[in-house]
């Protein structure tokens, strides 16, 4: 069994905005150098739609980028960029998957994607790593790190969500009290 997370990442959020954009959510955040890390219960449930509704009342309300990750079982990376509380560009690495068609990973918009956390120059690289198709990057986590890595995003989105977390499971570089829980008892 492979992993199942979800994040979100933070560009250009203040760590008070965004705890009050969260309010009664059941959410762990965490400031991680000039990015904030939301990792949110209700997202757990691998449904896309919740995680675009909590980027996109992120990024409108506390006026930044939000980019949601979304791992299913290690089979499935899915990207969404939103700003200003719209739709940027997504990115989905087996979009046939649960419908059991092989098609090729979906485009994304890599400068879009590098421009709103200001690496704008590793957007070719980022767009080969969302390309690939290769063994380098058999496991959805394996993309996610090497995505994280090109665009210089905090190490410890990768293989964690909220359901980790409240289990005790905390990424190396963070430790449970740099960890702020929104709405309520976890």
């Amino acid at each position: 069994m492979g992993d199942f997370y979800t994040n979100v990442t933070l560009a250009g959020a203040a760590l008070e905005a965004v705890l009050e954009a969260l309010g009664s959510r059941h959410a762990l955040v965490a400031a991680v150098g000039e990015r904030i890390l939301v990792f949110d219960q209700a997202c757990e449930s691998q449904d896309p739609s919740v995680l675009s509704t909590l980027c996109a009342e992120l990024s409108s309300r506390v006026g930044c980028a939000a980019l949601g990750v979304l791992n299913h079982d290690d089979d499935v990376l899915m990207l969404m960029l939103f700003g200003g509380g719209r739709l940027l560009t997504d990115y989905n690495s087996c979009p046939g998957y649960f419908d059991g068609d092989e098609l090729p990973p979906s485009e994304v918009d890599a400068v879009a994607l590098c421009a709103a956390f200001g690496v704008e120059q590793a957007a070719p690289q980022v767009r080969v790593i969302l390309a690939s198709e290769d063994d380098d990057v058999s496991f959805a986590t394996d993309r996610h790190q090497a995505l994280v890595d090109a665009m210089a995003l905090p190490a410890q989105s990768v293989g964690y969500g909220y359901d980790y977390l409240a289990q005790g499971e905390v990424p190396e570089g963070l430790d449970a009290s740099d960890l702020i829980e929104t709405g309520g008892d976890v």
